[in-house]
């Protein structure tokens, strides 16, 4: 919220900022898992992330709401690199609940960054629609928030709700639900999804999100003894049966 303006806009330099460690990590990742550069990639809500994809790969494709429509800035950065994401399939997941994505391309490797937490739709129905977009090899990489990190379960302790209520900014109305990693496998295996890898970790020093800097290092320590308390964690799905 520090990064949202008054005019419902937002700060491309902060967030770009604040987010590289992730986006540096899910770039790492997605070139472990699809080395080559003629990978097929799809990219679920265009952002600074969108173009530092498509400065490896050939082909990137970005999907969500109307470009410009929900006041992200940041959907334009790095407009001056060299190469970008080729086109943008207009959908809102959401809408997930009544259809599918209309579309004929299938991608090798889905890009599902910190947007599921996002949806208001089940996300049995989101991954379900974006499972049809694979190819019979493709890879679907989520990257969401930890429900049990460790700073929620303190809070909620301490009686305090660890979830933010819903923003009055219907633009960036926040989290509506978070999920634990015994969810996103249930939940994929109701998608027709496998989960073939998890992990938890923190994308930036936790101070940045909940802790003083004076916690912070107690808390990098706990996460390395119990990964389950890091802030956030990254699913990788394969095709699997459907339910």
């Amino acid at each position: 919220q520090l990064l949202e303006r008054e005019d419902g806009r937002f700060n491309t330099v902060d967030y770009v900022g604040i987010s590289l460690p992730r986006f540096t990590y899910t770039i790492t990742l997605c070139k472990n898992l699809k080395p080559d550069q003629d990978t097929k990639v799809l990219d679920v809500g265009r952002s600074y992330l969108s173009f530092l994809l498509a400065q490896h790969y050939v082909s990137v494709c970005t999907l969500g709401i109307p470009l410009g429509e929900h006041g992200y800035a940041h959907e334009y950065a790095g407009l001056d690199l060299e190469r970008r994401p080729q086109n943008h399939i207009t959908f809102n997941l959401n809408d997930a609940q009544e259809q599918g994505i209309e579309t004929e391309q299938q991608f090798d490797l889905i890009v599902f960054a910190e947007v599921l937490e996002h949806l208001y739709t089940a996300p049995e129905l989101v991954l379900y629609a974006l499972r049809n977009l694979l190819t019979e090899n493709g890879l679907l990489v989520c990257l969401t928030p930890n429900a049990a990190a460790l700073p929620k379960r303190l809070r909620l302790l301490q009686g305090i709700n660890p979830y933010e209520r819903i923003r009055i900014n219907r633009n960036n109305p926040g989290h509506y639900r978070e999920c634990t990693k015994g969810e996103l496998e249930q939940i994929g295996r109701s998608a027709g999804l496998e989960m073939i890898h998890h992990s938890f970790c923190n994308h930036s020093p936790a101070r940045t999100h909940l802790l003083p800097t004076n916690k912070s290092q107690v808390f990098e320590l706990l996460c390395r003894i119990n990964p389950a308390f890091c802030l956030g964690q990254t699913a990788v799905y394969r095709k699997g049966p459907t339910i």
